[in-house]
């Protein structure tokens, strides 16, 4: 079986960027992605769904170089865990999918500059270590 997902979302948070003890960068972002349909009474409802990404060395330090809240990107990479499921403040049950991401462009800088759809992204080429 293959493992691929691609998703284009808004950066819910700025990215974080720590090390494992050995010294190896690894970024994490919360990306929201939403569906508007109308409900059977034709009233739009929207669904937001919140993906944890984790992106690995140079990818993982270029995304926490770059990467903000509020802006658009396209995240390629696999899922990494199930999905957790929690409530949030006002009681909705919300879903949160985790992905490995392999490589993330920016589709649109939001608020912080003009430019649209430019590619920064990176790579991983070598092994996630774990």
């Amino acid at each position: 079986m293959y493992n691929s997902v691609t998703i284009v979302g808004y950066v819910g948070q700025d990215p974080e960027l720590k090390f494992t003890p050995s010294g190896v960068e690894v970024a994490t972002i919360s990306i929201a992605t939403s569906e508007k349909r109308k409900d059977a009474q034709g009233n739009m409802q929207e669904t937001t769904l919140w993906w944890r990404c984790t992106f690995w060395r140079q990818s993982g330090v270029s995304l926490a170089e770059r990467a903000h809240k509020g802006m658009k990107l396209l995240v390629i990479g696999k899922f990494s865990a199930p999905p957790r499921t929690y409530q949030d403040k006002q009681g909705n049950w919300v879903a949160s999918l985790e992905i490995t991401g392999e490589t993330w462009r920016v589709v649109d800088w939001g608020d912080k500059g003009a430019a649209k759809d430019i590619d920064v992204s990176v790579e991983n080429s070598e092994p996630i270590p774990f």
